[in-house]
């Protein structure tokens, strides 16, 4: 909610609508949100999650990556051509015009024009004024109505229960999404130029350069800021040259912007050097790992690289995807690598969302077995099919959510088949990804209605009906034999906070 380089700021308290500023796709407002995908105001706002009954939220800060700027420039067909005619910045011959892009996202055209022409740090200029703004709201109290709370910035989990005994306190812990937050950002030239480049691994090798750049930063954030960030992403949307990551972006921002280069390639050798430093205590205590839009090959090897790297090997570190949603179909990472951006458009007969950005069995073995989380998305184009979307979008409110409650059960329910033990339950929480480039679930849009989901949910468990939609079956019986005797009033309190309360007693 921060413009960073200077932009304008928002009201992180009380929330804001979008308004595209461009004239015409204002007036098209609707029409830009259905096809973008995105929800045009906020979800998150700290009145919200205090409405919600969220007493401790975990906010994640991130710079806009270049790759959002630049054209795609592969020419597809003649409506795609026309659209990025349309989207072209007045001037330019590839960069996109920030009133569409405003449009498109909700950020502010004066904030995405500094960070197109002048940004050339990614954390200089844009993570640390983000952490900055976040930071200016400590202590901060505000009254609404009858409500009051106060936010608050606790340092560890001690300070986390002191602060937790006064409920009218809420407390945000700051993680961050993208490693490119840590450094320089490329030219929109060299974004360009480089948008179909694979990075395959012979050409990985050390860039000495950026080693110490990284090592600098890691080293003065577990030192010198105020709050450590508790975890942090490898990856975001885009190549940063520490691993590959997975085709995330939909529809019609797809159609504009490119996610070719380095897409569904493995960890480099810069990548592991930024691990080693995040994670070992040599230059403080341990930020934690967020497998998040790391693609399928990175994945399997970051995981072989802390069993088997020295600095690493003998230490369990939890692994962390801080929000996703479940596969049905894939037992192996190695099952897959050969899931292709096409497979992935073109294949929408599907429950859930049979994507390579989200989690397999293997995924879900390793978590567990390191006492980690996976959190549940509330994004429905992530936890539900392509066909699942066109059915949900034709049902009345009275019937649509308990569908939605079906989606976001079998989501939750697949890592406990997939483990078939009952210790999986123990890092299933909720991820929700408010305020992403998301499309919400109908009945719940924002963290002020956690209290409504919850209720539903637990209803739902309380009297269970079968999960039977499309290739997706499982049965009434099983979903009771998955919940391994415990009641529904159980399993929801650990969804939704005892497991993430014990995480941090763990690891903050």
């Amino acid at each position: 909610m921060t413009g960073g380089l200077g932009g304008k700021k928002k009201d992180i308290f009380a929330g804001y609508k979008f308004v595209p500023e461009a004239k015409l796709l204002n007036k098209l407002k609707k029409v830009v949100e259905r096809y973008s995908e995105v929800l045009q105001r906020t979800q998150s706002h700290f009145d919200a999650l205090y409405k919600g009954g969220v007493r401790v939220a975990f906010a994640s800060i991130t710079p806009i990556e270049k790759g959002f700027h630049v054209m795609n420039q592969s020419r597809a067909n003649i409506l795609t051509d026309f659209l990025r005619d349309i989207a072209m910045r007045t001037g330019s011959e590839y960069l996109i015009s920030p009133k569409v892009h405003n449009a498109l996202t909700g950020y502010d055209v004066d904030n995405l024009l500094q960070t197109q022409d002048d940004l050339n740090d990614y954390y200089e200029q844009g993570l640390l004024p983000e952490y900055e703004y976040l930071l200016s709201m400590k202590d901060q109290s505000r009254q609404v109505g009858h409500m009051r709370y106060t936010i608050r910035f606790p340092k560890n989990y001690k300070s986390l229960q002191a602060y937790l005994q006064n409920p009218e306190n809420l407390c945000i812990l700051i993680t961050i999404e993208g490693a490119h937050a840590l450094l320089k950002a490329p030219t929109n030239l060299d974004v360009k130029r480089n948008q179909l480049n694979p990075h395959t691994r012979d050409e990985n090798r050390l860039d000495i350069e950026m080693l110490k750049l990284m090592e600098e930063r890691v080293e003065e954030m577990k030192n010198k800021w105020d709050i450590t960030p508790l975890f942090i992403s490898l990856n975001h949307h885009f190549w940063n040259g520490l691993g590959g990551h997975c085709l995330s972006l939909n529809r019609v921002v797809l159609k504009l912007v490119s996610q070719q280069e380095g897409l569904n390639s493995g960890l480099t050798v810069n990548g592991e050097a930024l691990i080693k430093n995040l994670l070992s205590r040599r230059l403080g205590a341990p930020i934690l790992l967020d497998i998040k839009h790391m693609s399928a090959r990175c994945r399997s090897e970051f995981y072989d690289f802390i069993s088997t790297e020295r600095e690493l090997r003998n230490q369990q570190y939890p692994i962390i995807c801080s929000h996703t949603g479940l596969t049905s179909k894939y037992a192996t990472l190695r099952s897959m690598f050969a899931i292709d951006v096409e497979m992935e458009q073109a294949d929408p007969d599907h429950f859930l969302f049979e994507s390579s950005i989200n989690l397999s069995a293997e995924d879900v073995e390793k978590i567990v077995d390191s006492k980690g989380l996976i959190g549940i998305q509330l994004d429905e184009k992530r936890i539900a099919g392509k066909e699942t979307l066109k059915r949900l979008a034709k049902k009345y409110a009275s019937q649509m959510w308990l569908l939605e409650v079906k989606i976001i059960w079998a989501n939750i329910l697949q890592p406990i088949r997939f483990a078939n033990r009952p210790d999986a339950w123990e890092v299933m929480c909720i991820g929700s990804d408010y305020d992403g480039i998301i499309n919400h679930l109908e009945q719940y849009p924002t963290s002020a209605d956690m209290q409504t989901l919850r209720k539903d949910m637990r209803d739902f468990l309380n009297n269970p009906d079968d999960i039977v939609e499309m290739d997706f079956v499982m049965r009434k019986e099983e979903i009771k034999r998955l919940m391994f005797g415990m009641s529904a009033d159980e399993i929801c309190e650990k969804v939704f906070c005892s497991n993430a309360m014990a995480f941090l007693k763990r690891n903050f």
